[in-house]
């Protein structure tokens, strides 16, 4: 059997068994078609989000840590975990809480945490701001959505098809003398979240 990429479901799951957030849920099979189970599924946690608490009886559960740092906790203890991790629940109690930052483009990038309207998880909507550090002599902070907000003061530059924007600064220095300004182009994004 192979299932494309376009026949895979997203959902996105407000206060998952009893955690915290919306998590986002991208099934790669779904359940009807996988003998002997019932998720195969790339989960989304944003930070400080969580899945609650609960138990399998007579199943095992696998949490594949793609990417962040979390804390599992497992009939009572917690335990930390990174990307790399893999978690193996068995029969115990358990639940996952995001408490780190998420990647995307492979670099640490920020976002929101609040509540929001579900979405698609492809989407990436809760992303507000990463960092490039190809170039050693400049910083570069790409706000994905930046096309967004209005910027009087010219900050934000390019034109691209994914509405992101990009300011860069050749010193922390030059970077703290924009700080006001930045911190206003972040409040508009946040202000613009689907909420």
């Amino acid at each position: 059997m192979i299932i494309r990429s376009n026949e895979m479901k997203s959902e996105t799951r407000r206060y998952m068994r009893g955690g915290q957030g919306d998590i986002s849920l991208l099934h790669y099979v779904q359940s009807d078609k996988i003998p002997n189970g019932r998720l195969m599924a790339k989960v989304e946690i944003p930070v400080n989000g969580s899945i609650g608490n609960h138990e399998h009886k007579n199943e095992t559960e696998y949490y594949i840590i793609l990417s962040g740092n979390g804390e599992v906790i497992e009939d009572g203890n917690i335990s930390q975990v990174n990307a790399g991790d893999v978690v193996v629940t068995n029969n115990a109690t358990h639940g996952i809480k995001n408490i780190g930052e998420g990647i995307y483009w492979n670099v640490p990038t920020f976002f929101f945490t609040g509540k929001m309207k579900p979405f698609d998880s492809k989407e990436y909507k809760r992303f507000i701001v990463n960092f490039n550090f190809y170039k050693q002599d400049t910083l570069r902070i790409i706000f994905l959505r930046g096309a967004d907000a209005t910027d009087p003061t010219g900050l934000l530059e390019g034109d691209y098809k994914d509405g992101r924007r990009v300011s860069s600064f050749k010193s922390i220095e030059e970077l703290k003398k924009k700080e006001k300004e930045l911190k206003i182009i972040i409040k508009q994004l946040l202000a613009l979240m689907d909420k």
